[in-house]
């Protein structure tokens, strides 16, 4: 700053030259705080980026300790789940959606790819019908597997708190649902897995049964771990339950290849 009665540029509280005190101008207390403001912002950025990583980091592994442990245990670590988990099971969920999205487009792919050596030379002229878009076909089969799951827990919720009087919540059922289905989410990725690198028909569709076999038993066994509080027997809320599946299940399947089939319809018309 500069000394008001002599004009000398100076530093400290005092003029060196004729010892008047010196104050600082508004104008230039102002920079001064303005110039501080964007390195707070920019460090409380930095912070709030450092602890959302923090968070993510320890979700991780706790997910992974869950899933090691479920894998161990899935009956006594499935029905010990409530809401205080439902983090995990609501992850596991995602991840099913995402496995089987991704193994529904390998299925197609996989049979486009063969409908298309046995055309030969023809395939050319269907270039644009068998084409498989991995992002149009996965966010389709993704939207569709999630939603058949989220059907899937909300017909559970329903069941045992309408018919059985349960004390569930939602998110009761959600964690339990989940941590059933971690073996059938892994199953979809091993599915996803084997079509990708060419396993044969018999071998996929084993997996195929296996997978699908867990699905039905994690709805079943999720139904059976709440008591009915009703002198309506838990068989029967398991019965209406899994007919309600097999509904939701034959509606998925008919979104899923429904697709591939109308394609291959359109093929078939050219040669018949």
């Amino acid at each position: 700053m500069f000394c008001p009665k002599c004009g000398s540029n100076e530093t400290g509280k005092f003029c060196t030259k004729c010892g008047t005190p010196l104050v600082a101008s508004q104008d230039e207390t102002v920079a001064g705080t303005t110039g501080a403001q964007p390195a707070q912002a920019q460090n409380h950025q930095q912070i709030n980026n450092n602890e959302f990583l923090d968070k993510g980091k320890q979700v991780s592994r706790q997910y992974f300790s869950f899933v090691v442990d479920n894998l161990k245990q899935p009956f006594k670590i499935s029905n010990s789940m409530n809401s205080a988990n439902y983090i995990n099971g609501l992850i596991t969920l995602i991840l099913a959606a995402v496995f089987q999205a991704l193994f529904n487009y390998g299925v197609a792919k996989q049979l486009t790819d063969t409908f298309t050596k046995g055309l030969g030379g023809f395939a050319g002229f269907f270039s644009d019908e068998l084409k498989v878009n991995f992002f149009e076909t996965f966010i389709k089969e993704f939207f569709v597997a999630a939603l058949t799951l989220a059907i899937l827990v909300v017909v559970i919720f329903a069941a045992v708190k309408i018919i059985n009087k349960s004390e569930a919540s939602f998110q009761d059922v959600l964690a339990r649902f989940g941590s059933y289905m971690v073996v059938p989410a892994i199953g979809f990725l091993v599915m996803f897995l084997a079509v990708m690198i060419g396993f044969g028909l018999k071998f996929n569709a084993i997996l195929f049964l296996i997978t699908y076999a867990a699905v039905n038993l994690a709805l079943v066994l999720t139904t059976l771990s709440y008591r009915s509080n009703t002198k309506v027997d838990r068989y029967w809320t398991t019965l209406i339950v899994l007919a309600a599946i097999i509904i939701g299940f034959i509606i998925y399947f008919n979104s899923a290849f429904d697709e591939f089939f109308k394609g291959l319809e359109d093929l078939l018309y050219y040669f018949f």
